[in-house]
């Protein structure tokens, strides 16, 4: 029985989660409506536009600051700032994070500042498809700047004093066969998952597997009217008959996402395999369950509004009919769930419901806009007329900038409530969004507490240039990494970290 649930649990998590996932990425297109063919041709592509038009149209910019974070994603920066004082963590902290975004080229710089008890650490990375740089005197004591590239690990590190230094000990530049072949694989797919993260294949090679876990649900595209509107209509379904087919896919998607095992050693690739396999067995094992001893029926549908490319309603109903000895050992002979979702630009809703016999669920999640207020509540009850109200999340913004958001959660007797305040500050080439307190308001409890936290957009900031003299961590040689040794035991972090451990006088590195 625990591996029918099982097996149940898992159908549902992916049926409710594909349609969400479809909002992970940003749509391509500008163009709202949406067509049939669409949706034949690559339904997760139509999903994320479908899904990206929805949010659009509830979640308006209230704060006009849009258009100013667009543009400081692409070419700018953003920064986090973070103080608090003495009086709440015990010592003044101070931490401020800036990315530069150059995102056109695929260059990202972070400025990294720290400040503990009055004492600075700061430290900057450079990031682009060759690799990642580091400078930062605080961190290695010297203005050098030290470069890490996947390339040049799979083609120099073999023969780079590093090797020498890390792998043969600094006594010997031999090294055995063995441990050659380790690290030139295991190079090798870092590269390749490194290569991943600049590739412009990636959104496509995510959009290929999810449309071939629609095909395995059997998904059908149709048209029709409701209310006078023209709709799409997606339908996936899960049953006895493809089960198998589902969850097959489920394994080949996920074994295609892993790193080659390749890179990795032998006992590695062994323990890899055993426990995909043992995975599958078990998973078949509750497939065969449900086949012998209950008729399951899932069926998932999407409503789409053609002409605004909008969601506008969706359902999901289940039902696990057992049949058999087990169905006189259970309480009722059929188990069901549904779900019913609601779209609109004012309001978006789900309905659920379980009924397993004597245990009852259902539950009530809504999310409201009026003017500029945003309130999710979650109610549950127990399927027979009893309800709580669980939670409740609203975000208030003012004319004059300053915003709240308060989170209200049930408690046996008494409530407890977190508010959140800040403001939202701009100009022509700025956004700032800063929270400046955090209220608790708990039984036997209450309490304010003030700090800062702040993220600012600039779409006018520019990215610092990599530094032309960088070296390659595989063309230093035994005496650069000699002086970067001692560079660093003079660097303020190492210093510090000291300090922190209680030597003050920290043993050199031999």
């Amino acid at each position: 029985m625990k591996r029918i649930l099982s097996v149940l649990l898992v159908l549902s998590m992916i049926l409710t989660s594909l349609f969400a996932l479809s909002a992970c990425t940003q749509p391509e297109e500008d163009n709202k409506g949406v067509t049939a063919e669409e949706f034949k041709n690559n339904a997760q592509a139509a999903l994320i536009k479908v899904s990206q038009n929805t949010m659009d149209a509830f979640f308006t910019d209230d704060a006009g600051i849009d258009s100013i974070v667009e543009e400081a994603l692409k070419a700018g920066s953003a920064k986090l700032e973070f103080e608090a004082r003495e009086e709440l963590i015990g010592a003044d902290l101070k931490i401020g994070e800036t990315i530069y975004f150059d995102a056109a080229n695929k260059k990202y710089v972070s400025d990294t500042e720290v400040t503990f008890d009055g004492e600075t650490l700061a430290g900057r990375v450079f990031v682009d498809k060759n690799g990642v740089a580091i400078n930062g005197s605080d961190i290695l004591g010297s203005d050098r700047t030290i470069a890490i590239n996947p390339a040049t690990l799979v083609s120099g590190f073999l023969d780079s004093a590093l090797a020498k230094l890390l792998v043969a000990g600094g006594d010997s530049a031999e090294i055995d066969d063995e441990t050659k072949e380790i690290i030139e694989t295991s190079f090798s797919e870092f590269k390749k998952q490194y290569d991943k993260l600049f590739s412009d294949e990636t959104n496509a090679e995510f959009n290929k597997y999810a449309n071939e876990l629609y095909t395995a649900m059997g998904l059908a595209v149709t048209e029709e009217k409701v209310d006078g509107a023209d709709v799409i209509v997606l339908t996936l379904t899960i049953n006895n008959d493809n089960l198998e087919t589902v969850f097959d896919k489920v394994f080949s998607i996920a074994k295609a996402q892993m790193p080659g095992t390749e890179s990795l050693p032998e006992e590695a690739v062994v323990d890899f395999e055993q426990a995909m396999e043992e995975a599958e067995a078990a998973i078949d094992e509750a497939l065969a369950m449900i086949d012998e001893n209950a008729e399951l029926s899932v069926s998932s549908k999407l409503y789409v509004l053609k002409k605004e490319g909008k969601m506008l309603k969706g359902s999901l109903n289940g039902e696990l009919k057992f049949i058999g000895e087990i169905a006189a050992q259970m309480p009722t002979d059929t188990m069901t769930v549904s779900a019913e979702m609601t779209y609109s630009d004012t309001e978006n809703k789900v309905v659920l419901n379980a009924d397993m016999g004597e245990q009852k669920f259902d539950a009530t999640v809504t999310l409201k806009k009026t003017g500029t207020e945003y309130k999710l509540s979650v109610n549950v009850g127990d399927g027979k007329g009893a309800d709580i109200n669980a939670l409740n999340i609203t975000y208030k913004y003012n004319e004059n900038g300053s915003f709240t958001l308060a989170v209200d959660v049930y408690g046996d007797p008494d409530r407890t409530v977190l508010t959140v305040s800040g403001t939202v500050t701009k100009t022509d080439k700025t956004a700032k969004i800063e929270i400046t307190s955090v209220a608790i308001n708990a039984p036997e409890f209450e309490e304010e507490i003030s700090f800062k936290l702040a993220l600012t957009f600039d779409k006018s900031a520019k990215a610092p240039a990599l530094p032309s003299d960088a070296k390659d961590i595989v063309e230093l040689t035994e005496e650069d990494w000699a002086a970067i040794m001692e560079e660093i035991q003079g660097s303020k972090l190492f210093e510090y970290m000291g300090s922190f451990s209680g030597s003050a006088d920290t043993a050199p590195i031999e």
